[in-house]
């Protein structure tokens, strides 16, 4: 992922002393809510925030934007936002609908300044699950991917958002539901829709893979 780090996050990285490495220990056990509470006035735990999420929230924003240059400068967007606004965070949801909410918000803005729509790039990036010595499997699951890209694009705006989210980031209904602001409900409906929109335009087994 090539989006930016900042500064303060490599210096809290390096920071050394009595005690670092159980400190840093103790951070990694904690879950990514109560690590957002303490990142408030803690760099290093805000640092481990960006180590958790900088390549999910990467990818999505690939996935949402038509050049890979755009996701990098939003990633970083995003994790600016994200310091600027921990200290609002509460931990009533769960942290990684607050992270793709201010994701979300990102690419919306980032549209409306362009004045363009959303649109899905490449999925070949995504692991295939076939072994460098399978060219023929290789070549098959690419064509595949590019098939189910095509289809995904023929999506309304909305359901292309729950797809992704749903089962490239693999979050929950609930997760998705705090992210685009509706009901778990809603959201189950419009992953019903895509899904029945795609088994049209893609064999059943390749929505399967």
């Amino acid at each position: 992922m090539g989006a930016r780090s900042f500064p303060f996050l490599e210096r809290a990285r390096g920071r050394d002393g009595p005690g670092a490495p159980s400190i840093e220990r103790a951070l990694e056990d904690l879950p990514d809510e109560a690590l957002a509470v303490r990142a408030k006035d803690d760099g290093p735990a805000f640092a481990l925030i960006y180590d958790r999420y900088v390549d999910r929230v990467y990818r999505y924003l690939r996935y949402r934007t038509s050049d890979p240059r755009d996701a990098e400068d939003l990633t970083s967007e995003v994790f600016l936002r994200a310091l600027r606004a921990i200290g609002r965070y509460a931990p009533r949801a769960p942290f990684s609908a607050w992270i793709y909410r201010i994701a979300r918000n990102a690419v919306v803005d980032h549209h409306r300044s362009r004045r363009e729509l959303a649109s899905f790039d490449d999925m070949a990036d995504r692991a295939d699950g076939h072994p460098a010595g399978d060219p023929e499997g290789h070549v098959i699951a690419i064509d595949r991917r590019e098939r189910m890209r095509r289809a995904v694009e023929h999506l309304p705006d909305e359901q292309q958002e729950v797809i992704v989210l749903r089962f490239i980031e693999g979050l929950s209904p609930e997760e998705v539901a705090g992210v685009i602001g509706k009901r778990a409900s809603a959201v189950r409906d419009i992953q019903f829709r895509a899904l029945h929109a795609l088994r049209r335009r893609v064999a059943p087994e390749e929505l399967a893979s």
